[in-house]
């Protein structure tokens, strides 16, 4: 086999990006009717999957998924964006860097690795090499995994046997080691480094707030020091692709070590997906709404 012409692919690639970035605004609105068909069928496979989940939840928990939990990991998405954009010599506004977010939850729903190519696209139309662009994704995606697991071993520590917390603690420290030594060789700053540790360990904090609430609204009460042992499932979910349903497993398969039912940590943990897809599919159908209305005044990704 012959080998391929990069600056051929790359010249190809840059062609289609410019196509694209023309058609910008109607562009926006197609991404965020695709983003809410997913969202809705997301929605409907995962009321169909869980049936029982509308007569057993309680409203005011799933409330304090939508106000407080589901908000609050958007927009700490939306500033980890924007210092991965930063760390490539480009600037996105937090507006957008929050429908990015958006995006990628819809995408990382598809069969492929639909958030890294979100977040790839939109570094690429800043002028972001793939190279540079994907190095970064991976830099995440392994800082992520380390705090989520550091974060489960530490309180894995206090409530379950040893070697267990030493598994989950060593698995944190070789990915966050990875990542470190990424970091240093390509010269990052690294007040960004950890400003992106920061903002993913506040996403673990945010995850285990959200297992606990959805707990509570499927009628089993625990506390924080619980559901902060399932955090790695989130991590998990989201580095598969089609991740539904994985998270769910994972919890079901981490919760008798904390304590928890695995059907009702498998059941919390669908009432909380159902609850996000119904908030995202209202975060996707607004600004649809709007831009349909407002014809071409879209914003710049």
């Amino acid at each position: 086999m012959g080998a391929v012409d990069m600056s051929s692919w790359s010249g190809s690639t840059d062609r289609a990006l410019a196509w694209l970035s023309a058609r910008r605004a109607r562009l926006n609105r197609i991404a965020l009717a695709v983003a809410l068909a997913i969202f809705v069928g997301g929605l409907v496979l995962s009321l169909r999957s869980s049936p029982d989940i509308l007569e057993q939840a309680r409203l005011m928990p799933l409330l304090g998924l939508v106000l407080l939990t589901l908000p609050m990991g958007l927009a700490i998405n939306a500033l980890d964006f924007q210092v991965m954009a930063r760390m490539c010599g480009a600037r996105v506004g937090f507006w957008p860097a929050l429908m990015i977010s958006v995006y990628s939850r819809a995408a990382n729903m598809l069969p492929i690795p639909g958030s890294m190519a979100v977040r790839m696209g939109v570094l690429k139309t800043h002028g972001v090499t793939f190279r540079r662009g994907g190095g970064l994704i991976v830099l995440f995606t392994l800082i992520f995994g380390g705090v989520g697991f550091c974060y489960s071993a530490s309180w894995l520590a206090v409530q379950a046997p040893p070697a267990l917390a030493a598994g989950f603690g060593a698995l944190g420290v070789a990915l966050l080691g990875t990542s470190a030594a990424l970091a240093h060789r390509a010269q990052l700053p690294w007040r960004m480094v950890g400003a992106v540790t920061l903002f993913r360990l506040g996403l673990v904090a945010v995850d285990a707030l959200s297992l606990m609430i959805a707990l509570g609204a499927v009628g089993v009460d625990v506390d924080y020091r619980q559901t902060a042992i399932l955090v790695v499932a989130g991590f998990l979910s989201g580095a598969v692709p089609a991740g539904i349903g994985v998270r769910e497993a994972v919890v079901a398969i981490l919760a008798p070590i904390a304590g928890i039912d695995p059907a009702a940590g498998f059941l919390a943990a669908s009432a909380s997906r159902v609850t996000a897809m119904a908030f995202l599919a209202v975060c996707t159908g607004v600004p649809y709404a709007v831009l349909s209305r407002n014809g071409k005044n879209g914003w710049r990704l």
